[in-house]
């Protein structure tokens, strides 16, 4: 476990991020469903919370916007820059927005037309979409080397605290709208979400067991817990292209490092099928497939007990329709 005095100052620090939202009206309530219709077992309860709801359909404004704005505080003059695949994009975009200030977005070169045209619904004259690299990790490189060239203030999607601190406002939420919760399941990328929301259950509820859920085709959290740190993949599949990077943030990954009970790997084919039983119950909003991993180790999960409560976390809905029917038709 993290010391004492380090988990005082984060949950203080994200009870500030939460005010700091509270004065905006950029950031929605988290929406939190009971879908026991989802469950096999009458005698278990699932809850689902979805952020498909805000406004860029994802989480991600949480920490973009305590970071822009405790940022555009600090400073006089302010141009951003980010690299994203796609969510964190938006809430940059949108945050720069907001601020009146210049941004630089860089996205993977093969980042779908349908997420680039959602960044740029967000942006200004002020901002430049970039498409760099081929996977987030060299796009990040491009964005860094942007930052330093120009000097941009850098906005990391995951490798920030003031991210973490925004996206731990979530598990505030959570905790004071349901008052007891056996799992938790967090998907994972770069490990913002998780070290939010684990650094904010294992303060306020200790008990709750938190899962944290990769691709297996981009395991980068579970090879960080072999190698005892970061280690960078050297190729990663980008078919769950919101929660694929090579390496895990070195940042979240100190605070949640001791945190985290167990970690579910899935595959494509858990994802889809889980995306499909999720977006059944959504329709007609769409639930993206880092969004429906939660749910795909719910039902992997061998290590919960007969009657827990549950809550699976649905991170996003930035899914064209027809992304998902072309992988929905190649499963039948």
């Amino acid at each position: 476990m993290p010391n004492n005095i380090e988990s005082s100052f984060l949950l203080e620090q994200t009870f500030k991020a939460q005010e700091i939202l509270a004065k905006t009206n950029l950031v929605l309530p988290t929406e939190i469903m009971l879908a026991n219709d989802l469950v096999e077992d009458q005698e278990d309860t699932l809850w689902i919370s979805s952020e498909i709801h805000q406004v860029i359909k994802a989480y991600k404004i949480r920490g973009a916007a305590n970071a822009a704005i405790q940022l555009a505080a600090n400073e006089r003059c302010l141009a951003l820059v980010t690299a994203s695949a796609g969510n964190h994009a938006q809430a940059v975009a949108l945050m720069a927005n907001e601020l009146n200030v210049p941004a630089s977005i860089v996205m993977p070169s093969n980042t779908p037309d349908y997420k680039v045209d959602r960044v740029e619904s967000f942006s200004s004259r002020k901002t430049k979409v970039i498409l760099e690299g081929e996977t987030f990790d060299e796009a990040e490189e491009y964005a860094k080397y942007l930052a330093e060239k120009q000097s941009l203030f850098m906005i990391h999607p995951f490798n920030d605290r003031k991210i973490i601190e925004g996206q731990g406002t979530w598990a505030l939420e959570l905790i004071k709208s349901l008052k007891h919760i056996n799992n938790i399941y967090v998907p994972v990328g770069g490990g913002g979400l998780i070290a939010g929301m684990a650094s904010v259950f294992k303060s306020l509820s200790p008990k709750t067991r938190i899962v944290a859920v990769e691709p297996e085709g981009a395991a980068s959290l579970t090879a960080a817990y072999k190698n005892s740190g970061p280690k960078k993949l050297e190729s990663i599949d980008t078919f769950v292209d919101g929660a694929s990077v090579k390496i895990v943030g070195e940042i979240p990954f100190n605070i949640f490092k001791d945190l985290v009970d167990e970690v579910i790997l899935i595959d494509n084919k858990e994802t889809i099928e889980a995306t499909k039983k999720l977006n059944n119950k959504f329709s007609p909003r769409m639930i993206e497939f880092a969004g429906a991993l939660s749910f795909a180790a719910y039902i992997k999960d061998q290590g919960r007990s007969k009657g827990d409560s549950s809550l699976c976390l649905v991170t996003g809905g930035n899914l064209s329709r027809d992304r998902y029917n072309i992988f929905v038709n190649q499963q039948q």
